[in-house]
């Protein structure tokens, strides 16, 4: 009984004095993250974005900011090397109202991704982020943009054209010069019937 408090003694003593200390949090395969109590100064940070935003159809000239920030939930995943192959799950974050987000980790590789939530996802699977590979180094925060795509598809509407009237007995034929967009931008070639 003795062995077991002085043990317990000297094990408290050892926590009290590395609790003020500023020692390095090593990566391990098990996890990487921050335990409560921890000192770190590295991480990642940055914005979260979701876009497009703008509502029905827009010009092709003016398309104009259509993302704004998001506050959701984002999933992190610590993984083992830069191929980012074998990951496995570590924290959640989330970012505020303004789109802000700061998470505390230790140096190594991680893996981000949108926090998956069925019930407001829906039947297409909106909104939705592609995975995001984040390299942190000790003592060093990395930034990080999250764009999240919310799913709104915005029809185009291609500026007109004007053509001049043709002469009498003639007419625009294809090909019709198209940009990029689907947008015509040529009315054809002129072709009389004489050329015929």
């Amino acid at each position: 009984m003795f062995k077991i408090i002085v043990a317990s003694a000297i094990l408290s003593l050892g926590l009290l004095a590395c609790k003020g200390a500023d020692v390095p949090i090593a990566q391990s395969s098990q996890s990487a993250g921050i335990q409560s109590g921890s000192t770190v100064s590295s991480g990642f940070k940055g914005l979260a974005n979701i876009g497009p935003t703008c509502g029905g159809a827009i010009k092709m000239d003016g398309l104009g900011n259509c993302t704004m920030p998001y506050a959701g939930k984002f999933d992190v995943q610590s993984c083992s090397d830069n191929t980012f192959s074998q990951c496995s799950a570590l924290q959640s974050f989330d970012s505020d109202d303004q789109g802000n987000f700061k998470v505390d980790l230790a140096g190594g590789f991680y893996l981000v991704s949108l926090h998956i939530n069925s019930a407001v996802s829906g039947a297409f699977n909106f909104p939705k982020m592609t995975h995001v590979q984040v390299v942190v180094a000790y003592g060093a925060y990395t930034d990080v943009t999250l764009n999240i795509d919310s799913g709104i598809r915005i029809p185009i509407i291609c500026p007109m054209i004007e053509c001049a009237a043709p002469p009498s007995g003639c007419g625009y034929v294809a090909p019709v010069a198209i940009n990029n967009q689907g947008c015509a931008i040529s009315c054809g070639t002129l072709q009389c019937a004489t050329e015929i």
